[in-house]
């Protein structure tokens, strides 16, 4: 995983290996790229080793809705190569490069042999970036505006890549459901969840977790102090059709789990998290929280910076 390291410029990165919490983050290193002193990093997705990052501009919390990205780039961190997109149309530049209401996902289409990045707006609109033809073109949506008309309020999870489909976990308010996209047939579909609006659930995370399924982490506060949450897992057969696994449990917190960002669900079944500098590994059977790596609060951790190492280059299609 790639965390960011903005206490001083210029930026720097590090790693972490998620199934080895404790080995800690790597040295830092710069980034190969340019990244100029008024502007910042973000970590927007990946694919098999590849990151998808925006440059932007440091403007006031304010106006970061106006906010446009200057730039968006494949990098793969294992090899320090990297490739700058190429600009859509005018037209529809904002679209593609708006910060606000920002939902990327990075996949690789089997049929034609392509990496490709996904762009959904609130409208709905969709785009298509294509690496082999370093192209961004528009694909028509069938989703119904009404459904996504408060966009601007809703908190996206990182995408998952399953089946030639990629999901991605959508919030807004008590409302939680998982927005599909089939990457054969460029279609979006809505899959609601089960506990849609429960207004006892603090958060959710999903992962690939076994048997070729998405699963669900859900997690519901009890009682507010002391604080106590129940934990569930879920799992998805089909679209919408959810099956709750037994391996519930009850987690009393010395601090609001809800408030960690979710990084990782390890294989032996724990969760990783991260806080204000810290990486926790939380054992879902114990209920013990584990500090598995301390570093300053000014770094900055995303769930899309997970990534697999390979060599995998954003300019193997350069010279075809």
């Amino acid at each position: 995983m790639v965390a960011i390291r903005s206490t001083r410029k210029p930026y720097k990165f590090s790693t972490i290996d998620c199934e080895r919490p404790k080995d800690g983050f790597t040295a830092g290193r710069p980034f190969p790229f340019k990244v100029g002193p008024s502007q910042c990093i973000r970590i927007l997705t990946s694919v098999h080793g590849l990151v998808c990052v925006g440059i932007l501009k440091s403007v006031p919390f304010n106006v970061i809705s106006n906010a446009e990205y200057c730039d968006l780039i494949l990098w793969n961190p294992a090899t320090d190569e990297y490739k700058t997109l190429s600009k859509p149309l005018a037209f529809s530049h904002n679209d593609c490069y708006n910060t606000h209401e920002s939902l990327f996902g990075l996949y690789h289409s089997s049929w034609d042999d392509d990496y490709k990045l996904l762009r959904v707006t609130w409208h709905p609109k969709v785009y298509i970036y294509s690496l082999k033809s370093d192209s961004w073109r528009k694909v028509e949506s069938d989703i119904q505006r009404t459904r996504l008309h408060y966009f601007s309020q809703y908190i996206w999870g990182p995408s998952v890549s399953l089946n030639e489909n990629l999901y991605f976990l959508e919030h807004v308010g008590y409302t939680y459901s998982i927005m599909r996209f089939n990457t054969k047939t460029e279609t979006l579909k809505v899959i609601a969840t089960p506990f849609s609006e429960n207004q006892r659930t603090s958060w959710l995370s999903f992962t690939i977790l076994r048997d070729g399924c998405i699963h669900l982490w859900v997690n519901t506060v009890i009682n507010p102090v002391p604080l106590s949450s129940e934990n569930q897992l879920w799992r998805m057969e089909g679209d919408g059709i959810w099956t709750k696994l037994e391996n519930s449990t009850m987690i009393l917190c010395d601090y609001p789990i809800q408030y960690h960002h979710r990084l990782h669900l390890m294989r032996n079944g724990n969760l990783l998290t991260y806080d204000r500098g810290c990486v926790y590994q939380l054992d879902m059977k114990t209920h013990n929280k584990d500090l598995c790596s301390y570093t300053t609060k000014t770094m900055r951790v995303w769930p899309g910076g997970k990534y697999i190492e390979t060599m995998v280059s954003p300019n193997q299609y350069a010279n075809k």
